[in-house]
């Protein structure tokens, strides 16, 4: 039975294959007109990606620029940094100098605040003393508007005197002659 209904069905199999064989054909018909089209297609998006290379190649050329021009400025900012270390350091040095100072004036102020409350407690004496002082002045003034008026007569005494003296040895170096 199977060779019969080949023979029966073949005319109709074949008319199925030729309207699917033509099916097929027209497919690759609008495939092989589309091609162009496509190829058209293809050539168009290949030229846009070709500018776009173009344009990243020019972007990556300046972003390239730009690398270098950060990094030159990376190395400022790092020579800057270093720098900025540095200066902190003898900052550093110096405000432990500056502490050293400190503590050097504290103590002297300690010592000068002693020394100020021995001048406290002194200072009632001192100005006594100066009184006293002022007193004696007076006193030395009085002395001496009493002593300068004597002064004139003291010095005569003073002449008389030396000539007294000097008979007095020249009498005593002559001969003494015995009285008669």
């Amino acid at each position: 039975m199977s060779v019969v209904s080949d023979v029966v069905l073949a005319p109709w199999r074949a008319g199925r294959l030729a309207v699917r064989a033509a099916d097929d054909l027209h497919l690759l018909a609008q495939r092989v007109g589309s091609a162009p089209r496509a190829l058209e297609d293809l050539l168009l998006r290949a030229d846009a990606l070709q500018a776009s290379l173009h344009e990243a190649t020019a972007r990556m050329t300046g972003l390239e620029v730009l690398g270098v021009a950060l990094e030159v400025r990376a190395a400022e900012i790092v020579q800057g940094g270093a720098d900025l270390l540095a200066a902190m350091g003898r900052l550093e040095d110096r405000s432990a100098e500056l502490l050293d100072a400190g503590d050097d004036m504290a103590a002297l102020a300690r010592e000068l605040n002693g020394t100020l409350r021995v001048f406290r407690t002194a200072l009632p004496r001192m100005l006594e003393g100066l009184e006293t002082v002022e007193h004696l002045e007076e006193a030395v003034e009085s002395v001496t508007e009493t002593v300068e008026p004597l002064a004139e007569a003291a010095e005569g005494v003073g002449r008389l005197t030396k000539r007294l003296s000097r008979r007095s040895r020249a009498a005593q170096s002559r001969p003494r002659s015995l009285p008669r």
